[in-house]
């Protein structure tokens, strides 16, 4: 043991604290377990190079499990390479199920499903373990990352990083360039609690739904009640939260409920509707300040379900979610930014990596950082206009950050612009992204090239092997 130098305005480290072992050396290292980082990993240990996968939870998943998403919003009609993959896995286990725009799964099954395919494709998984810091040589090539966990601090190397943190955390250690939330302000998209119910009368409030459909959304991917399925995804209750707002029953920023996912038998539902606004993702005080809220609004909309809700009058809090939903943080500035204008102009990349299919409305911002979602002034929740699948390509050159070697991000902080990130953040889209960081990595380690430096053609090769959609939109 060592004493530190102490004072007010920071703590000198002593000479022998500041050795950190080198724990192991790896091919690639994927830094974040969630959808994008298991893709990653997966796509590259299927590539033969040996693959580390470094999780700060006990299990896999990120937004899908720890945070309770349990629905992909895409039809699986259009999936594609390990996204499509995952979908039968979780189907031909008994926790998925298909309907027209969606599909619907088990969080605990994900876990498992996940966690066999790492497996069968050779890949080391390190949970339990956060990175504190990028190691950096004197050519700005990431060379490895710092970790913490039980054991402490320690290095391992690799000759390529994948960053799927979500926060972009690996990039910003690396001095990467970045920009956070929407571009005129840094104001970001609401923070979420997903909390699971039970003891619904499922029957009774499909009666409800069938009796009055001008009270939910006619959006096709939000109006879902498929009991056979088992699927059920529905927005509404627009009145009756407009209602108990002005008799002070819900004092948040609450203007319609979520139902997304849950399991008929077990007579459960998640709902997707606590909304924290105003707070940045990657600020710890900030993420504990907006629990405490959505905890709040929790209560709230538990008393409001029971009184307003047909067929949830008896309704119990089972649980909520692990981790906070954050829908937006830091995003990187790559060789190239996508923009939601890219969408609508069905742009086809010389580089593309995928085709990719997403349910929205080009120039209607969806969970807008100024608040009021689904409020009457919210065209797009209130359906004053229809959503629909919508193709576009996304180019190879957003997943590389500007000036930064061996290193590639994938998820949601890709180098795509506030309006962009719509479609680019939801978790089919991260599988994608996150399979194609996975491939170009393997690829930059064999031929010994900087990812940046590949041949667009052996990549796109490479993705389609993998049954990545790169072809002309359908």
């Amino acid at each position: 043991m060592s004493l530190y130098e102490i004072s007010s305005k920071k703590i000198i480290v002593p000479q022998n604290l500041a050795k950190i072992p080198v724990r192991a050396e790896y091919d690639l290292i994927v830094a974040g377990g969630g959808v994008a980082g298991i893709s990653a990993a997966i796509a590259a240990g299927r590539e033969g190079v040996k693959t580390l996968l470094i999780e700060r939870n006990g299990f896999l998943g990120g937004t899908a499990t720890a945070a309770a998403m349990a629905i992909f919003g895409a039809p699986y009609s259009h999936a594609h390479g390990i996204y499509r993959e995952i979908c039968d896995r979780l189907i031909e286990a008994g926790g998925g199920s298909l309907a027209k725009t969606c599909v619907v799964f088990d969080p605990e099954v994900f876990k498992w499903v996940v966690l066999e395919m790492l497996n069968e494709a050779g890949v080391t998984v390190m949970p339990y373990t956060v990175v504190v810091d990028a190691i950096l040589d004197e050519n700005q090539t990431v060379r490895g990352l710092v970790i913490c966990n039980k054991q402490g601090q320690e290095a391992i190397l690799s000759k390529v990083t994948i960053d799927c943190t979500g926060d972009a955390d690996v990039a910003y250690y690396s001095g990467a360039q970045y920009q956070k939330g929407r571009e005129k302000d840094e104001k970001m998209r609401p923070l979420t609690l997903i909390f699971r119910i039970g003891n619904v009368d499922f029957e009774k409030l499909k009666a409800y739904t069938d009796k009055h459909p001008e009270k939910f959304s006619n959006q096709p991917d939000k109006n879902l009640f498929d009991l056979e399925n088992n699927a059920i995804r529905l927005f509404g209750f627009f009145e009756e939260l407009e209602k108990a707002r002005s008799k002070g029953e819900i004092t948040g920023d609450i203007h319609y409920l979520r139902f997304e996912g849950g399991n008929v038998k077990a007579k459960t539902l998640f709902l997707n509707t606590t909304r924290v606004y105003h707070k940045d993702g990657t600020n710890a005080e900030h993420l504990f300040q907006s629990d405490v809220e959505a905890r709040k609004q929790i209560d709230e909309l538990l008393a409001f379900l029971r009184k307003y809700v047909p067929g949830c009058e008896d309704c119990v809090l089972l649980d909520t979610a692990n981790n906070l939903g954050v829908r937006e943080t830091r995003r990187i500035i790559g060789e190239f930014i996508f923009d939601e204008e890219h969408v609508a102009s069905k742009t086809l990349f010389s580089d593309r990596i995928a085709i990719n299919y997403q349910y929205g409305l080009v120039g209607a911002p969806m969970h807008s950082p100024d608040g009021g979602e689904g409020s009457m002034k919210d065209s797009r929740e209130r359906g004053g206009v229809k959503a629909f699948l919508h193709g576009y390509s996304l180019p190879y050159r957003i997943l590389i950050p500007k000036g930064i070697n061996s290193l590639l991000v994938a998820g949601r902080c890709l180098s795509v612009t506030h309006l962009g990130d719509h479609w680019t953040r939801p978790m089919p889209t991260c599988m994608i992204t996150g399979q194609a960081a996975g491939v170009a990595a393997a690829l930059a380690i064999k031929t010994s090239l900087q990812p940046r430096d590949l041949k667009i053609s052996d990549l796109q090769e490479a993705l389609r092997s993998q049954k990545i959609n790169l072809g002309e939109f359908k």
